[in-house]
């Protein structure tokens, strides 16, 4: 897996943690166009509507795109400095 995977729990405990979600929360792992990045899942497969617990636990970048783009990257960077620095651990 990329090394990227390693943002994906804490950008799901972040929100869960803030509200924006919880496990149950469906989200969407279809083809998608962020501006110029069409991002793809490691077995290049989509999943269509999924709960955010099985995207998290599928790993899926879809659906991570999506939702850090609704939490915002400042708030996400926010909120990985806070967990850098011990002032909150989500797992």
């Amino acid at each position: 897996r990329s090394s990227g995977s390693i943002l994906k729990p804490a950008l799901y405990a972040l929100m869960q943690q803030s509200g924006y979600i919880l496990p149950g929360t469906i989200v969407s792992d279809v083809p998608s166009r962020f501006g110029g990045y069409v991002p793809s899942n490691f077995n290049k497969d989509f999943q269509g509507i999924v709960p955010a617990d099985k995207a998290l636990s599928m790993s899926l970048n879809i659906p991570f795109v999506r939702l850090l783009r609704e939490y915002g990257v400042e708030h996400f960077y926010d909120g990985i400095c806070v967990i850098c620095t011990g002032g909150w651990l989500p797992f």
